[in-house]
C-alpha cells in the first residue's frame, strides 16, 4: 500500500488484488479499498462503519467474507489519520516504526502549511478502527477512554485479563449516566459481558487531565501513534518482569507502580 499516492475518486481509493477464498481455497481477483477519506468520500466511511468495506464474495463457491488488509483512514477536518495494520498488535513497537516510515512522505505534503501536522494513530484490527471512529464522532475524549480501560485492566485483572480479553468502548449505548465497555474474548472474539463506568467519573477524569502535570502524565502513558490501554498494560508487565530479572540493583519498585490512584472510581 502506498499512502502517498494521489486518489481522485472513490473508485480509485484502492486496487485490485489476488485473493484466496478461506472456504474453498479458490483464487480470484477483487477490488480492495486502501484509503478512506471521511470528508471527500463519506460513503466509504459509512460502508466501513457498517462493516461492509472490503467484503467480497468468492465467485467459485459464493462464500462471502471480510478481507482484513491495511487501510488508511483520513479525517482532514480533525487533522487526523488512523492507520490499520491487522494482526500487528503483538509486535506493536515494530509496527510503529513501519508506519512512521510509510507516512513520512505523505506527511511531508503538509510541511509547507503553517498549521500543525495531522495526528497519526495506529490500530491493529478493524474492530479497533471502527471503535476509534465512533469515539471521535460521538465527541468522547479518546485518551480519557483509554485511561478508563487502563483502570479496568489494572483493577479487574481477574475478570479482564489483558492477555486474553479485550475491552471495547460502546459509544452508541453510552449515555449521560454511564459509559459502556464490552469484554471480548480475544481467541474466540466472543462478547462475554459489559462493564459500566459512571459518566460523572469520566467527566472528572477529563477535567483532571486538562491540567498540568496530569496532561503530561496522560500523554506519556499513551504517547502514540499506538493509543491502546491493553498493550500499555502488557508493556508495563513486561517491564516489571525485566526489572525483577535484573534483581535488586535495579532499585525498589513502588507497590503502586502502574496502578490507578485512589481518587478514581473502579468500575464493577
Amino acid at each position: 500500500m502506498n499512502p502517498t499516492e494521489k486518489k481522485e475518486s472513490a473508485a480509485d481509493q484502492g486496487q485490485r488484488c489476488e485473493l484466496k477464498c478461506p472456504h474453498c481455497g479458490g483464487e480470484f481477483e477483487a477490488f480492495l479499498v486502501e484509503v478512506v477519506d471521511a470528508s471527500r468520500f463519506p460513503e466509504l466511511k459509512s460502508r466501513l462503519l457498517r462493516n461492509e468495506l472490503n467484503r467480497v464474495t468468492c465467485p467459485q463457491c459464493d462464500y462471502m467474507f471480510l478481507v482484513e488488509s491495511e487501510l488508511l483512514y483520513r479525517d482532514p477536518e480533525r487533522r487526523l489519520m488512523i492507520y490499520l495494520m491487522p494482526g500487528a498488535g503483538e509486535r506493536w513497537r515494530e509496527a510503529e516504526k513501519i508506519v512512521k516510515s510509510l507516512l513520512v512522505n505523505y506527511l511531508a505534503e503538509f510541511g509547507g502549511s503553517a498549521e500543525p501536522l495531522p495526528e497519526v494513530q495506529l490500530v491493529f484490527s478493524r474492530t479497533e478502527l471502527i471503535e476509534r471512529i465512533f469515539i471521535l464522532d460521538k465527541g468522547y475524549d479518546l485518551l480519557a477512554i483509554e485511561y478508563i480501560k487502563y483502570l479496568i485492566y489494572t483493577r479487574n485483572a481477574g475478570k479482564v485479563n489483558p492477555r486474553s480479553k479485550q475491552l471495547l468502548f460502546n459509544a452508541e449505548d453510552s449515555d449521560e449516566r454511564a459509559l459502556w465497555f464490552v469484554i471480548q474474548d480475544i481467541p474466540t472474539r466472543r462478547l462475554e459481558g459489559v462493564l459500566k463506568f459512571e459518566h460523572k467519573a469520566y467527566r472528572a477524569i477529563c477535567e483532571t487531565f486538562r491540567e498540568e502535570p496530569h496532561t503530561r502524565m496522560l500523554r506519556s502513558l499513551f504517547s502514540g501513534p499506538v493509543i491502546n490501554a491493553r498493550l500499555r498494560v502488557l508493556s508495563d508487565e513486561e517491564s516489571d518482569r525485566e526489572d525483577d530479572a535484573r534483581g535488586p540493583e535495579g532499585g525498589p519498585q513502588s507497590p503502586e507502580s502502574g496502578s490507578a490512584g485512589e481518587g478514581e472510581r473502579s468500575p464493577g
